[in-house]
């Protein structure tokens, strides 16, 4: 440690008796290298657990995770790092955190969050680290699984309101991004670099060539190989997508979800605590990317698959109502009957809306074959036509409304059926 240098912590270890980590900075005097040292005799001896090669900034802060011992955070001037073998290897971590000074930092005990507070920033939290501690527990081996999926934390259905004061300031006020609402899952991915094997095996192609030229033996083993490798070569998988689906308590699939491939590596992405919905009348449906959102699911444990590249994992998510509000089981539940009856009428008037649409372009077809065409019949057919488009006309205004040929916002003064339920 150079002579005058600060100590701005010194964290005492979790789990052993005589441990204890130090903190240590040298910016005053021109020195910007990165200090962290671990006793384990109450002193006597020190070791260095950090070096400029991966972490640039000097330190400032220290957290050991109270669960698992070789999970470690490191504050510098310039962001954030862990380690997940006790400070053997750190990592930036650089996911929505800035390079800024982190000067303490805390792990809540009942969140399992990692709080940051750092200089200039205000507070920052990085929601659930306990994948993190499982990587540091089973090793980062688990990331070469082509999917893995991490303990979720529970979920709340939280009852929030429009906090008083500006609503819409542009950026002339900051507001700090809250946590998403619904169940956060988090899990890894890890597909092959097809690329780079394929770089591998023309690299070995070609040696092959040339020891061909060498000797009619090494030509024969070198056969011999390359036909074991084509036998043992499984056949491929192709898929870009992560697919989730979600099962109740009764083992019922009530919402399918689809995450598209990114990159390797340990991502996040959140379940609306809500069913599969259905589709709602409408004069200009969009193209579906995937199935509609429904009602939300009843307070309960359910159990998320995912699925990517023929292979599955699961882990399991227990929803629960806001610990704020009093509203009893049975509430609950006959909200989300009222819910799923509404859903199965509004279904109902989606298919009649369906079939008057279909019955419309079927008679624009007839009136077009009908178009310069003369006499009683075809006078008689027009206008049956004619009459019976006007009536299919009468009940689709009825279901969702005239059409206007109005711009911006328009809405008509007369209810409509599916005003009744929106």
């Amino acid at each position: 440690m150079p002579a005058g240098a600060w100590i701005p912590q010194i964290r005492a270890s979790k789990y052993n008796a005589g441990e204890a980590y130090v903190i240590v900075n040298n910016y005053r005097n021109f020195d910007f290298k990165p200090y962290l040292f671990r006793t384990r005799d109450y002193g006597q001896t020190w070791e260095s657990l950090v070096n400029e090669s991966q972490i640039f900034g000097y330190s400032l802060s220290l957290a050991q995770d109270p669960i698992e011992p070789k999970l470690l955070f490191l504050g510098t001037e310039h962001g954030l790092y862990f380690s997940i073998d006790e400070g053997s290897n750190w990592t930036k971590w650089t996911h929505g955190y800035p390079s800024v000074s982190t000067m303490d930092l805390a792990i809540h005990p009942r969140e399992h969050d990692l709080v940051m507070g750092t200089f200039g920033r205000a507070a920052w939290v990085l929601d659930d680290i306990r994948p993190l501690r499982a990587l540091a527990k089973e090793g980062a081996n688990t990331l070469t699984n082509a999917i893995n999926v991490f303990d979720a934390p529970d979920a709340y259905m939280a009852a929030n309101q429009q906090a008083a004061g500006t609503r819409f300031a542009g950026n002339a006020i900051y507001l700090g991004e809250n946590r998403r609402r619904g169940a956060m899952l988090t899990y890894s991915v890890f597909k092959e670099d097809k690329k780079k094997d394929e770089g591998k095996d023309a690299a070995v192609a070609s040696s092959k060539k040339g020891k061909k030229k060498k000797g009619k033996k090494e030509a024969e083993v070198s056969d011999a190989t390359a036909s074991t490798e084509v036998m043992d070569k499984k056949p491929e998988v192709k898929s870009d997508s992560i697919y989730v689906h979600i099962y109740n308590s009764n083992n019922k699939l009530i919402r399918s979800l689809r995450e598209k491939y990114t990159k390797n590596g340990v991502h996040r992405m959140y379940w609306g605590m809500d069913e599969k919905g259905i589709k709602y009348p409408s004069r200009n449906p969009r193209p579906s990317r995937g199935e509609p959102s429904g009602t939300n699911v009843l307070p309960g444990t359910y159990k998320v698959v995912m699925t990517y590249m023929g292979q599955k994992d699961s882990t399991n998510v227990t929803i629960k109502t806001d610990p704020r509000m009093n509203m009893s089981k049975d509430i609950l539940q006959a909200k989300y009957d009222l819910f799923k009856e509404m859903e199965a009428q509004v279904s109902v008037a989606t298919k009649a809306f369906e079939s008057l649409t279909k019955s419309n372009k079927l008679m624009d077809g007839i009136m077009a074959k009908l178009k310069g065409r003369k006499g009683d019949t075809y006078d008689s057919l027009k206008k049956v036509t004619t009459s019976t488009k006007d009536s299919v006309k009468v009940l689709i205004d009825a279901l969702i409304g005239p059409k206007s040929t109005k711009q911006g916002i328009v809405r008509s003064p007369d209810p409509t059926i599916m005003s009744y339920y929106f």
